[in-house]
């Protein structure tokens, strides 16, 4: 399956992204956010989710690694 978004701001494409997962069929949704990832980003993504989503929950963690900005996986 191919996820394809023309966002201009990684916030605004992950959450695009997930709307398309359906992250509001899953329980839990793991977020890893790699080493270009901006802190801030990362708290604007999860803080929207949560709003949006309050059925799922959402964990936030610090992967580190320069070969992604997020890795999503759904629970």
């Amino acid at each position: 399956i191919y996820i394809v978004s023309n966002a201009k701001k990684m916030t605004d494409a992950t959450m695009q992204l997930c709307a398309k997962m359906d992250v509001a069929n899953h329980d839990v949704v793991l977020i890893f956010s790699g080493e270009d990832a901006k802190e801030s980003d990362s708290e604007e993504i999860i803080s929207n989710l949560q709003r949006i989503y309050p059925r799922t929950e959402f964990i936030l963690n610090n992967g580190s690694r320069p070969i992604y900005n997020y890795i999503i996986i759904l629970c």
